[in-house]
């Protein structure tokens, strides 16, 4: 397994409730995680490996809090259709669609 880096654990972490701000950066990270995760649960070598005791607490606690973020997003951007007026086309095509990597991983 290739190493998880610091950067890609910081940037899942420093991602801060009151200030959501998911931009391409943070969708890459995602994209990183979400890969290491894959590649840890899919190749039957790495399930077998002591190393991946060491470290799978760990991963499964940065998949939480990033799933526990992904959720934060998601729900802000969906309370944008309840206000009203809110061009919903407008809402689907500029906002949710540029982030439906962020919405892929939270499934």
């Amino acid at each position: 397994m290739s190493s998880l880096k610091v950067n890609t654990i910081s940037a899942v972490l420093k991602f801060r409730k009151g200030t959501i701000q998911v931009n391409e950066e943070y969708m890459r990270t995602l994209e990183i995680l979400s890969k290491k995760l894959m590649f840890v649960q899919v190749d039957q070598m790495v399930k077998a490996a002591k190393a991946l005791k060491d470290v799978q607490l760990e991963l499964e606690k940065l998949r939480q809090k990033a799933v526990s973020k992904v959720f934060d997003f998601i729900v802000q951007k969906l309370y944008a259709l309840r206000k009203p007026k809110t061009n919903i086309q407008i809402l689907q095509q500029s906002v949710l669609l540029k982030y439906k990597r962020v919405f892929l991983f939270g499934f």
